[in-house]
């Protein structure tokens, strides 16, 4: 069974991820189930790859989104919340995690959700990058109707 919190569904539909993309910034989402996959591409949320009998560590889903993209691992962030994540996190400009994931990833990430993982830390990380670019106070006053 896979779930998603309503929170989380704002930080990969409209409200989160789609609020990325609309001033720019590439997104992938890489999925270990197809439940996830599934949803991903449901929502447009960018480019795809599915991890379907793949390890994460092997870097091939990361790899195909980069190349996709032609962005550089420099350059893009990375969320995860175990091991098998840390080889391409380590990779990437920007690695967060949820609190929620293992001390040894909290130990080597850029920056901690205060939601665990499924409970709305992919919003939180969609704000973050959106006010690091300063493009967030406008997006809200945009949904103020300001």
């Amino acid at each position: 069974m896979k779930s998603f919190n309503s929170l989380d569904g704002h930080g990969v539909n409209s409200h989160g991820v789609k609020m990325l993309q609309s001033v720019g910034v590439q997104t992938a989402i890489i999925n270990r189930t197809q439940v996830g996959h599934r949803r991903g591409a449901r929502e447009g949320t960018g480019h795809h790859a599915s991890l379907s009998g793949r390890r994460k560590q092997d870097r091939s889903a990361c790899r195909i989104a980069l190349e996709t993209t032609g962005i550089a691992a420099s350059e893009c962030g990375y969320m995860g919340d175990d091991w098998p994540n840390l080889s391409v996190m380590r990779r990437c400009g920007f690695a967060p995690a949820p609190v929620n994931a293992h001390p040894e990833v909290i130990q080597r990430v850029h920056w901690v959700a205060e939601a665990c993982g499924g409970h709305g830390a992919v919003r939180e990380v969609c704000d973050e990058i959106l006010r690091a670019q300063q493009k967030y106070d406008a997006l809200l006053a945009a949904a103020l109707g300001a």
